[in-house]
């Protein structure tokens, strides 16, 4: 649309500023002459704009003023009205992949990264704009996948899951089916890449204790230890827990010149008091 105004004001305009001409004797007078041929190029901009593109694998969903019309354009070059908005709708195939959680009928919680591969209705492409618009992954697929995926899991006992891997698979394919038909979007087909449950990750951990020996499978765990010893010896870090130990708080409840003293001593290196800092 824009193109299109800007075409014919810059024809308009040069068409008849082009037009007038000074005669010897009669003055400037107004005439069609070969000079406004220059004008055709607002004519050319104008045309520009009524010409609307739609790439391969895509539907063109035409709006006029923002109300959706039913006419659809394949892909290709179409010559358009300049008031009609043309809204590029990809309707190839598309893929979605993401881990999920769920609970079993025997609350056992499990994981799964599920995959699907879906596209739109390519003749419903303006109902889908029209109801959902651009981002209809994020606004219907997403979500109803992560429903349907929780709904089928639970409904089997953790230990069915990996016997019953395929019944699970094509339950959740069936069910996502008559969930995004409602939406015209077409399930192409569905994956359960990877299946774990709380059983499943026990006979995992037996298999790595047979792998290694026994002093190293059977030591405590150590956590995971802050490097306060070193952190308290670096000198912006001191400065810091120092402004701390000489404020009104801390001399509210400490006495601040044994705090002072004990950081003073670890950050010259002489003792490690990092714990009674801490």
């Amino acid at each position: 649309m824009g193109l299109f105004v800007v075409g014919v004001i810059i024809f308009i305009i040069t068409f008849f500023a082009l037009g007038f001409k000074r005669e010897q004797g009669i003055g400037t007078k107004w005439r069609v002459n070969a000079k406004q041929i220059i004008s055709v190029i607002g004519i050319v901009i104008a045309l520009t704009g009524c010409i609307k593109t739609v790439p391969t694998g895509h539907t063109g969903v035409v709006t006029v003023f923002g109300t959706v019309e039913p006419q659809t354009y394949d892909a290709g070059i179409h010559f358009t009205a300049p008031w009609k908005q043309v809204v590029n709708m990809d309707n190839r195939i598309q893929k979605i992949s993401s881990e999920m959680s769920g609970t079993t009928s025997d609350m056992q919680d499990v994981y799964t990264k599920f995959t699907l591969n879906y596209q739109i209705s390519k003749k419903n492409a303006s109902e889908i704009y029209k109801t959902i618009g651009k981002e209809y992954e994020d606004t219907v697929i997403v979500a109803q996948t992560n429903n349907t995926v929780k709904s089928v899991l639970a409904k089997y006992a953790a230990t069915e899951l990996v016997s019953s891997r395929s019944e699970v698979a094509a339950a959740i394919e069936k069910e996502l089916e008559s969930v995004l038909s409602q939406y015209d979007i077409e399930v192409v087909d569905t994956a359960i890449e990877n299946l774990w449950n709380s059983l499943e990750r026990g006979e995992n951990t037996e298999m790595i204790t047979e792998r290694i020996n026994a002093r190293t499978a059977e030591k405590e765990k150590l956590g995971f230890p802050v490097p306060t010893r070193v952190w308290l010896r670096d000198e912006k870090y001191y400065n810091v827990v120092k402004k701390k130990f000489k404020g009104k708080t801390a001399e509210k409840f400490f006495n601040t010149d044994v705090l002072v003293e004990w950081l003073d001593t670890h950050f010259s290196g002489k003792e490690d008091n990092s714990r009674r800092v801490w």
